[in-house]
């Protein structure tokens, strides 16, 4: 081919025309440039059009000056050697173009195109911008001291946590010592002095209450006791000690009639209902 000139080339026209030629271009990602032997722009995709759109339009220009702001072709130029050598070249190249604030990096494939003599007649650069390494290495410092942070907050809360799970520890043991030593054996000793008297039976639900408080035991029986109301919670102690209707009336000041509702609602309640339990043996497993 006699004459090169993007202007007048027919196998730069035929490339441009091509309609299939232009989706793909305008497909890729990153950027495409196709440039003539000179280093003058032929045509460009899509991305590279909005990467340098404040240099548009760019046809017929010099790359290095378009990309680069260069007057004469750039140290290494990957297009260049392209051409002389005949192969592909892949460079990594520093950008510090007009629309960037930051210094960018700009890997470059560079492909000769041939005619059909075999002549390089133009060049196919494939361009992707990479992140400086000084960023990536600032990003990975940031990424570390948050991972470090976050370590130290994490060993701070799992200190936290064993010194209240070891404060609950000593708080249980204080309180078992001084439940065992000291107000069980009070109430033991308050219950007999208070034997054959209709207080009794408080301090014997008292000392069995604290004590399944403490050791967290509770069978599902002994948990249906914290559905009672305060006067049920009586009937059922004197229930427990064998006391008949009409005794327990007397006791509480209050009508036979009243202490048979009062049955029912316990038995009810305690999930015994319609059945054959004896209330007072049930009450005596569970009080």
């Amino acid at each position: 081919m006699g004459n090169k000139a993007f202007t007048y080339d027919s196998f730069f026209r035929n490339m441009i025309g091509n309609f299939i030629f232009r989706v793909v271009l305008n497909s890729v990602p990153d950027g495409v440039s196709l440039l003539d032997t000179q280093l003058r722009i032929i045509d460009l995709n899509f991305t590279m059009q909005q990467w340098y759109k404040h240099k548009m339009p760019a046809r017929g220009k010099k790359c290095f000056w378009v990309f680069h702001g260069r007057k004469k072709p750039c140290p290494n130029c990957p297009s260049l050697r392209a051409i002389e050598e005949k192969g592909v070249i892949t460079e990594v190249v520093s950008y510090d173009g007009l629309e960037f604030r930051k210094e960018k990096a700009q890997k470059i494939y560079a492909f000769p195109l041939f005619d059909g003599n075999r002549e390089v007649v133009g060049v196919l650069e494939y361009v992707k911008n990479l992140i400086p390494v000084r960023e990536l290495e600032e990003e990975v410092l940031l990424l570390r001291k948050k991972v470090s942070y976050l370590e130290h907050q994490n060993e701070m809360l799992r200190s936290l946590l064993e010194e209240k799970k070891e404060e609950e520890r000593r708080r249980k043991v204080f309180f078992e010592k001084q439940l065992k030593e000291c107000i069980l054996p009070t109430l033991k000793e308050l219950e007999a002095l208070a034997k054959n008297t209709p207080e009794a039976r408080y301090f014997s639900f008292l000392s069995f209450w604290l004590a399944n408080l403490y050791s967290g035991s509770y069978p599902e029986s002994r948990q249906k006791l914290s559905l009672l109301t305060p006067r049920e919670l009586e009937i059922a102690l004197l229930i427990k000690e064998g006391r008949s209707s009409k005794e327990i009336s007397e006791i509480l000041s209050i009508s036979k009639k009243a202490v048979q509702f009062h049955r029912q609602n316990l038995r009810k309640k305690l999930g015994i209902a319609g059945s054959q339990i004896n209330l007072v043996t049930y009450l005596r497993n569970i009080i």
